[in-house]
């Protein structure tokens, strides 16, 4: 409590904000609620870029990266979206804090942050990240599918052409890309 906090504006990446720190960092969200919830709530980062996170609502811990009640759908480093519900019982009228704890160590410093924080009744932040699931994975699958179309044109070249070793090499790499998801 006694921490000199500073605001930030999300998303926030340490690379810009505190450049070559390592360590233990805190990100400290406070909101008001008018009345405690009655059904479980939930908290929906867009993306967080730490693989050692600890999360808290009002000092009690509900989840972390390596825990089943934060998920998180990719193993990329860049862009893995969390889902962590809240039970009500840890909520109350007037103000509450969720605390995110982040470990920062060696190169991959760099990469922590925190993306944008959604909070609210759990059906329907879960909704935005269904949505953002889908948006990944969606995107991963058009890769694959270029790459998969790449190849096979190179491999078409390639054969019209059998001395051409770029199109070979190219149709050899674009399909094995395609293949290996």
């Amino acid at each position: 409590e006694t921490a000199a906090w500073r605001p930030v504006s999300l998303p926030d990446e340490w690379r810009h904000t505190i450049p070559g720190f390592t360590g233990q960092g805190w990100y400290r969200i406070a909101f008001e609620l008018a009345r405690a919830p009655t059904t479980v709530q939930a908290v929906h980062i867009a993306y967080q870029r730490s693989h050692q996170v600890d999360y808290f609502v009002n000092g009690s811990l509900v989840g972390g990266s390596r825990d089943v009640t934060a998920t998180n759908t990719s193993g990329s480093l860049v862009g893995p979206t969390v889902y962590i519900t809240v039970p009500p019982s840890l909520l109350h009228t007037g103000r509450n804090v969720i605390d995110v704890r982040m470990r920062a160590t060696g190169a991959a410093a760099a990469i922590h942050g925190l993306g944008r924080v959604t909070f609210g009744d759990a059906r329907e932040v879960r909704k935005g990240y269904i949505a953002k699931i889908e948006q990944e994975s969606e995107a991963l699958r058009t890769s694959f599918a270029i790459a998969f179309a790449v190849g096979l044109i190179a491999l078409c070249f390639w054969l019209a052409r059998p001395g051409d070793r770029v199109m070979l090499l190219l149709a050899t790499a674009c399909l094995s890309w395609a293949f290996i998801a």
